[in-house]
């Protein structure tokens, strides 16, 4: 377990590398640069300022500025969203929001989708399920966007049931009923695949060995889908937590600026529309870390849970 878990974490180091190297040629090398709105005349001040902060170096060099200051765990600040502060405190200001809305998009989607999916295959070949299949496939194949704007047009325009916007005027606070929209339009875009996933793990245990050694022994559906393959998801469940975690993340770039939430999400969006790479390195770097740590995370509970998991990495090492 100690080799495996240095060469996943190699790999992960590795692979953070590689993503922080690609969002930063890919911030330098955009049309446009940063952008204040500044008059002409105080041009050549932002100028030397860019240049104070190392906006001007070429793209090797910048990276390796960079990279050197991320080591010593400084990221940098701001060049057009709040020129001079400090990215982390940016990013700390906007993480409790997107941790809020993704907490509550996992917790909602999980409520929804377990039921549901024990559902769906407690009868799989019913016209029901099979309706409820072909729903699914739909739901999937919808933009979240256009989920969020359409929420939000039906609940909160026309209907007049929830706020259209999460914050307050001010955008210092939010009331309890401003994040249900915001966490049913994150919720939607992944609550299809989780019904699936689980609904699949459901029917694969439900033809194990040990269900069918059950039903041979008189069992009906009903108690070996509840009592036997139910109890024997826990381990395929661990690794949809690593995999539900990116889509929160990406989806959350989309829903935060639709409902004005002042998260990670659309300090992303608001950072690269105004070129403002060091926001958008850090936040690449946190969600980059975020995504490896619950993979590994994910994979290590695997193991934990089912001892039997095959570890063929370990043994071509031993070999």
């Amino acid at each position: 377990m100690a080799g495996y878990l240095v060469r996943r974490l190699l790999l992960s180091a590795l692979t953070l590398l590689m993503i922080t190297l690609f969002v930063y040629v890919a911030a330098r090398v955009l049309p446009g640069e940063p952008t204040w709105g500044e008059e002409p005349q105080v041009r050549p001040h932002v100028d030397a300022w860019l240049r104070s902060v190392h906006a001007t170096e070429s793209i090797p060099r910048g990276y390796a500025h960079w990279l050197s200051g991320m080591m010593r765990l400084d990221l940098g600040t701001s060049i057009a969203l709040q020129p001079g502060r400090r990215v982390t405190e940016l990013v700390g200001e906007a993480f409790p929001w997107t941790l809020t809305l993704g907490l509550l998009s996992f917790l909602t989607t999980l409520l929804i989708a377990l039921p549901l999916g024990t559902i769906a295959a407690w009868r799989p070949a019913s016209l029901a399920a099979r309706a409820g299949a072909a729903g699914l496939y739909l739901l999937h194949a919808l933009p979240t966007f256009w989920i969020a704007l359409v929420l939000q047009d039906l609940l909160a325009g026309r209907m007049g049931l929830l706020p259209v916007l999460g914050t307050t005027a001010g955008g210092t606070g939010v009331s309890p009923s401003s994040w249900i929209l915001p966490t049913l339009a994150l919720s939607i875009g992944s609550l299809a695949f989780v019904i699936r996933y689980f609904r699949s793990t459901l029917l694969d245990s439900a033809q194990a060995s040990y269900s069918r050694a059950a039903r041979a022994r008189g069992a009906g559906d009903g108690r070996i889908l509840m009592g036997h393959a139910l109890a024997n998801t826990a381990v395929p469940m661990i690794s949809l937590l690593g995999m539900i975690l990116p889509g929160i993340l990406g989806g959350s770039v989309v829903i935060e600026s639709i409902f004005a939430l002042p998260g990670l999400g659309r300090l992303l969006y608001r950072a690269a529309a105004q070129r403002d790479y060091p926001v958008v390195m850090g936040l690449a770097l946190l969600t980059a870390t975020a995504t490896l740590v619950a993979t590994l995370i994910a994979d290590l509970l695997y193991r934990v849970a089912d001892p039997r998991v095959p570890r063929a990495g370990e043994r071509e090492a031993d070999a």
